[in-house]
């Protein structure tokens, strides 16, 4: 005859829940906490750092031992504070051996809102370096193998992580202020020591950035944890250049940025291929944010131990032009040496226009530059704090609209017969350029305008933007018609006038040495003094004294010329 079922089904029950009970009190009759010990010294060993656990609680459902507080010690070389600090920690184990045999085998690590601490020293050696070094004694492995078998972690992972990296400055450098990355997520699987492991981590970076990566690392360099082998992929979304860290603070580089990032090391070599689009970009300590946005495109090479590096192809591109850069780099603690090499040829100038503030030039206050293409091959030398920029540049054919040098340069257009206009048309400008902290120097200046004639000269250009120029005017001599001729302007007056003893002779060597005219002001706000005594020496100012004295005759050449040197009939 069948049993009843409800007895059956309430036996079933009674035996669940006698089950369920013993394994809850499983806790009550274990002291979890007696294997702290155990587990610091495995860890200490493992590590090279004393590990320092909170008393110890069985968490049966959850298959592990929970700390409420967990400490990593740093390298006592660098700090008293630290390495890692978390407030609660989650030691995974295998149940069965712990309850019924008393056995200890750690599976996995679960980190909870921890706190890390990277610093960077002046010497360029990182904190995290030492990690793992006991890994070469076999008395630590041999402590270490009961708890952690074959010192592989099925996984270890930390959630919601804030990581501060402090950069140390060299002796007298000024203090570099650290960054902190929050939101870390941190994921690894079949950790070791001596094998390669897969990873994936994200977080935020400082100006409302993102970062995200994956890849494989290990094994582990005993020697210096910092070179160990690593293949990795991923993207950084919106990151603040000035706030992340990307670059040093002090060059005065800004803007917002989306990279992507391929890179592998074998723990001697670092190759990268870095693919970049930059928002508002700036270059320069007295630039300001581009509004045309700047792609960039770098595969870099890099010694890990020596930190030297070779930029082996790049570009920079905007628009339609396109500059090619190429190089080497030497770290050495917080200063970078550089010597990369800058090329553009021929770049469409209406591509550059609105690019030229972020790298500090300025032009005059409502003008702008149209049409034309611009041509240079810079050497950067120095450090990525003081970097020293030299080489040629050129322009070819365009045209400064909202600036006419014309009137700017009066009493030579006066002398010429140049007309006015709404613009500067430039047929070529050359020069070779040094710049240094923000200033900037010019020599061998060039400048061919049409509607006026040659210039050459030298003169600087203040970080702040003060002008101090020094060149020689070469008019043209122009008819009314604007096209150059021989009696054109007071010029031409002088040179066609028969009647005055030869002058017309002395003022034709005068304009082929050319008027000195000094350049200062501001880049926004120039100003121009031509030096037209200079041009009348050696006799012709007498000559020009006598063309300009009262006569009965209403002469237009005499009124001209009192015109031009402050007399008047």
């Amino acid at each position: 005859m069948a049993l009843p079922r409800r007895p059956i089904l309430i036996a079933i029950g009674s035996i669940i829940v006698l089950i369920i009970l013993a394994i809850l009190s499983v806790p009550l009759f274990l002291n979890a906490d007696s294997f702290r010990a155990r587990i610091e010294t495995a860890l200490t060993n493992s590590l090279g750092r004393k590990v320092t656990l909170g008393k110890l609680n069985l968490s049966i459902l959850s298959g592990s031992l929970e700390a409420q507080d967990a400490t990593i010690a740093d390298d006592p070389a660098f700090s008293s504070q630290p390495f890692l600090h978390a407030s609660s920690l989650k030691i995974n184990v295998d149940v069965i051996p712990l309850v019924f045999h008393h056995q200890l085998h750690i599976e996995g690590f679960d980190l909870d809102s921890p706190g890390i601490t990277l610093i960077r020293a002046a010497n360029g050696t990182w904190n995290y370096s030492t990690i793992g070094g006991a890994q070469q004694s076999t008395s630590a492995n041999q402590q270490s193998s009961s708890l952690i078998p074959n010192l592989t972690v099925g996984h270890i992972a930390i959630t919601n992580g804030k990581m501060t990296v402090d950069t140390q400055s060299s002796p007298g450098a000024p203090a570099i202020p650290p960054h902190t990355y929050d939101q870390l997520n941190l994921k690894v699987t079949n950790f070791a020591f001596d094998k390669s492991f897969p990873f994936t981590a994200s977080a935020h970076v400082p100006g409302d950035g993102n970062i995200s990566l994956n890849g494989n690392a290990g094994p582990v360099d005993p020697r210096d944890a910092s070179v160990t082998p690593f293949t990795v992929q991923g993207t950084l979304k919106h990151i603040d250049l000035a706030s992340s860290g990307v670059v040093p603070p002090d060059t005065g580089i800004s803007g917002l940025a989306d990279v992507d990032l391929k890179a592998n090391s074998n723990g001697q070599i670092l190759n990268a291929d870095v693919t970049a689009t930059a928002q508002n970009l700036q270059l320069a300590k007295n630039g300001s944010p581009s509004p045309k946005p700047v792609n960039v495109q770098l595969t870099v090479a890099q010694n890990v131990r020596a930190l030297t590096g070779q930029i082996q192809k790049g570009t920079i591109t905007i628009g339609k032009a396109v500059v090619n850069i190429a190089g080497t780099y030497q770290t050495s603690g917080s200063t970078t040496a550089l010597n990369i090499q800058i090329n553009g040829q021929s770049m469409p100038i209406d591509e550059l226009q609105a690019f030229l503030p972020s790298v500090g030039v300025h032009l005059p206050s409502g003008s702008h530059l149209q049409g034309g293409t611009l041509t240079t091959t810079l050497a950067v030398t120095g450090s990525t704090a003081a970097p020293f920029l030299n080489g040629p540049v050129r322009v070819d054919n365009t045209s400064l609209a909202g600036f006419d040098l014309n009137s700017k340069l009066g009493p030579i257009t006066k002398l010429t017969g140049a007309k006015s206009g709404s613009a500067t048309s430039i047929r070529s400008f050359s020069t070779n350029i040094h710049v240094e902290g923000g200033n900037i120097r010019t020599d061998n200046l060039t400048l061919d305008v049409p509607s006026l004639g040659t210039a050459s000269g030298a003169g600087t250009v203040s970080a702040t933007g003060a002008l101090n120029y020094n060149i020689v005017v070469k008019p043209t001599l122009f008819s009314g018609s604007s096209q150059p001729a021989s009696g054109g302007g007071i010029a031409g007056q002088l040179l066609g006038a028969a009647n005055v003893g030869g002058i017309g002779g002395v003022a034709g060597n005068a304009l082929k040495n050319g008027v000195p005219v000094a350049i200062g002001g501001t880049t926004s706000n120039p100003t121009f003094s031509p030096n037209m005594n200079n041009l009348l020496r050696n006799g012709a100012g007498n000559a020009i004294q006598s063309l300009t004295k009262p006569s009965t005759t209403n002469s237009p050449l005499s009124n001209a010329l009192g015109g031009l040197f402050g007399k008047h009939k």
